[in-house]
């Protein structure tokens, strides 16, 4: 779908689920088809997070959920309809992980200009169930389609590697089995670099608007999933790879 947002030529397109690999296949190939359409009627097209500073900035959520291989239901509904113990675990691993992602779902410096920390660009890792204001938002819907929305990746986000990175900080949280924060039933707008979130996570974290401390924080969670990749005797590559 494509509809208007609140900036100036601002346009929200959604897509369907599918996939984790075919969905950024097609992030890559609109955007890409975006800017030469725009280019071939003399317009510029951009993808910047933040390409107007007194504008809404632009962002990629990625919505996710995780099917059983045996059963190909939702992992994150028990068949009573209420969410999963694999639900809290999966949203716990992002609370944990994503701030040492930030490199990737924020690469540029023009990336931290976005997060004001508004409804728009929240700039914590608080959850809750259809609270447009913290970075983990959980939409309403039935069961079946229960979904958690990491809202902190930018439009500037290659999405092979901002998918990847959500990923991965699910699958932490599902084998160390961790239990997220309580869900955030307020205005999470205000929330400083040593929330409670922060705390937990035990880092400094997203709030700070530094591209080298980013990166940082990179590094050392890529040492961590690399302990626990060895630890748990997966033979596959570093996951930036695959």
């Amino acid at each position: 779908t494509l509809s208007h947002e609140a900036g100036a030529a601002q346009m929200e397109i959604n897509f369907n689920h599918g996939h984790a690999l075919d969905l950024a296949d097609q992030a890559f190939l609109f955007k890409r088809t975006v800017r030469q359409a725009a280019i071939n009627h003399h317009l510029h097209a951009t993808f910047m997070a933040k390409p107007m500073q007194e504008q809404p900035g632009s962002a990629m959520h990625v919505h996710v959920s995780v099917k059983s291989k045996e059963s190909g239901k939702n992992i994150f509904s028990n068949d009573d309809g209420s969410e999963s113990d694999d639900f809290y675990h999966s949203v716990a691993g992002m609370q944990r992980y994503l701030s040492g992602a930030m490199a990737l779902m924020a690469p540029y410096v023009n990336s931290y200009r976005r997060r004001t920390g508004t409804e728009d660009s929240p700039a914590n890792l608080a959850w809750g169930m259809d609270n447009r204001t913290v970075g983990l938002r959980v939409p309403l819907g039935d069961p079946k389609n229960r979904r958690i929305e990491n809202r902190i990746p930018g439009a500037d986000a290659n999405p092979y590697l901002a998918i990847a990175a959500t990923l991965a900080a699910v699958w932490l949280g599902l084998q160390e089995k961790r239990r997220p924060t309580r869900p955030r039933k307020v205005s999470a707008g205000g929330v400083a670099a040593d929330c409670e979130v922060c705390m937990r996570a035990g880092r400094r974290w997203i709030c700070k608007k530094k591209i080298r401390a980013a990166l940082l924080l990179f590094v050392v969670c890529g040492r961590h999933f690399d302990k626990q990749r060895r630890c748990s005797g997966m033979h596959s590559a570093c996951w930036l790879c695959k």
